[in-house]
């Protein structure tokens, strides 16, 4: 077992300090893996439910037959930074496959161990069909993660929850759990009032499951600020000494993968929309438009300033004022409650399906963040 994080110190700022990597086999056998490992990729991502990763072995025993690798093993991880930051990652997953094995010595080969959260396979054994009557949504994705995954409750904190607004009486159509969170995060409003649409996302990261808003995301506290510029630049006389904070924060590289795309960001509706709603009860529709330039004033973003201006196309339209590019219709019983009698005496719980804000919104939320996240 590698020495505790609180009682080594960092070398160089690359470090970490890997306390335990134990795979425990489907027959019950522990196994500690730390000495073979060569290197080790941990992903948190808001676009994923749950934490994937994977390891780099190297081994030179033959454990993959030995121990009769099957795709039903346990990994017991736990890393982080020694010294400086003590907080570590202590997690258990499921390594669900082997990928790039091959012989690099006699008696030596490297192959990659791919893991991810428990839930992950979980979630794929299981569908859900079940109806939820006057509930918020953020109450049913609790129920889906404690009653149909077994999550603990230490993992989906209340803080980790942004509460939705409004009651629904909603049918989960033979769904998988994790299936079922994502179509419901296309459906919930958010309860506070600085919150436009539906910008919700379920993901899993250090501190467990979250479904939040984006714009609780970008209005949260920053963990740390890093930057990318020279290095050794304040070094002290003896070069020897490092400023190891500033070291730790220092960026070593980056790579820009996506950049503005303006015929992507009209076709997905990231500057203007439209919204056909119709009643069938009432046998009319509304036309919902989404602007960019609006939606702009009223939220909180990345960008300090807007991603298109106000030039005008020949046609006399700028970007955040030609819905037709993305057009969509949805049925709507907004105000179907209050429409008459007879609604009222055999449907007096109507619950509003809210389309009008989260179609729009949720089209064009998707599409900005990609460019809110890449612009700097």
């Amino acid at each position: 077992m590698a020495e505790s994080i609180n009682q080594i110190g960092l070398g160089y700022p690359q470090d970490f300090a890997l306390e335990s990597c134990v795979i425990i086999t489907a027959l019950g056998q522990p196994t500690d893996f730390s000495k073979m490992v060569v290197e080790i990729n941990y992903f948190e991502d808001i676009y994923n439910s749950t934490i994937t990763g994977n390891l780099i072995l190297n081994d030179s025993s033959g454990f993959l037959n030995m121990l009769g690798f099957s795709g039903n093993e346990y990994l017991l991880l736990s890393f982080g930074k020694p010294g400086l930051d003590t907080r570590k990652i202590s997690k258990t997953f499921r390594i669900y496959s082997v990928s790039n094995r091959g012989m690099v010595k006699d008696q030596n080969e490297n192959y990659i161990l791919n893991f991810c959260s428990e839930e992950t396979v979980l979630s794929e054994q299981y569908k859900i069909s079940k109806s939820y009557r006057n509930k918020k949504i953020s109450e049913i994705i609790k129920d889906i993660l404690f009653n149909q995954l077994s999550v603990k409750t230490g993992k989906f904190e209340d803080s980790n929850i942004e509460e939705t607004r409004g009651t629904r009486d909603i049918i989960i159509p033979n769904l998988k759990p994790f299936e079922a969170i994502s179509w419901l995060s296309t459906q919930a409003i958010s309860n506070s009032s600085k919150t436009e649409g539906s910008p919700y996302l379920f993901f899993e990261n250090y501190n467990g499951f979250n479904f939040k808003s984006l714009q609780s995301l970008y209005t949260g506290k920053s963990y740390k600020t890093y930057r990318y510029e020279p290095k050794n630049t304040t070094l002290p006389e003896d070069a020897r000494v490092q400023d190891m904070e500033a070291e730790l924060t220092n960026v070593i590289a980056f790579e820009n993968l996506s950049n503005f795309d303006t015929i992507n960001s009209i076709n997905t509706g990231g500057f203007a929309n439209r919204l056909y709603a119709i009643d069938p009860i009432r046998q009319s529709y509304s036309v919902n438009d989404f602007d960019y330039w609006d939606y702009s004033l009223k939220t909180e973003g990345l960008n300090t300033f807007p991603v298109i201006t106000n030039a005008k196309n020949r046609k006399g339209d700028t970007a955040n004022t030609a819905y037709n590019s993305v057009v969509k219709v949805a049925t709507t019983n907004t105000g179907q409650s209050t429409y008459n009698s007879y609604i009222k005496s055999k449907s007096p719980d109507i619950k509003d399906t809210f389309v009008e804000q989260r179609i729009p919104y949720r089209t064009a939320q998707l599409s900005l963040l990609c460019i809110r996240s890449t612009n700097y």
